[in-house]
Order: C-alpha cells, then sequence, then structure tokens
C-alpha cells in the first residue's frame, strides 16, 4: 500500500505539501500536492509526489 494514503496510530502524515483554492461564482479548483518516502527509501531512492485536482460546478435546478 502507498504510504500518501496510510495513517500511523490515527495520526495523520505531516508530509510536505501544498493546497491551492480557487473559486468563482458557480465553480470552484481545488489543487492538491504532497511529497512523501516510504520507509525503505528514507537512506536514497526516489521520493513519492502525489497530486490531487477536485472540480466543482454548482447547477441549479427545477427539481431542488
Amino acid at each position: 500500500m502507498n504510504e500518501v494514503f496510510v495513517t500511523r496510530f490515527f495520526l495523520p502524515s505531516y508530509d510536505a505539501g501544498s493546497a491551492i483554492q480557487t473559486k468563482g461564482d458557480k465553480w470552484h479548483v481545488d489543487i492538491i500536492w504532497m511529497r512523501t518516502q516510504t520507509r525503505a527509501n528514507r537512506n536514497g531512492g526516489v521520493d513519492y509526489d502525489f497530486f490531487g485536482v477536485d472540480l466543482a460546478l454548482i447547477c441549479q435546478s427545477a427539481f431542488w
């Protein structure tokens, strides 16, 4: 399992990262980046990067 998604003893991962949120009248965009590494590669190797994007559009309907 990728350690980006694993919590340790019910504590969240405090790896370096950033989040950006922008929004308009009827939309919003969230962008997330996080860098983490497994215990096996702490002495060298490649880090893992997680990128996430959330796009939302707010629509109104006659039924709601």
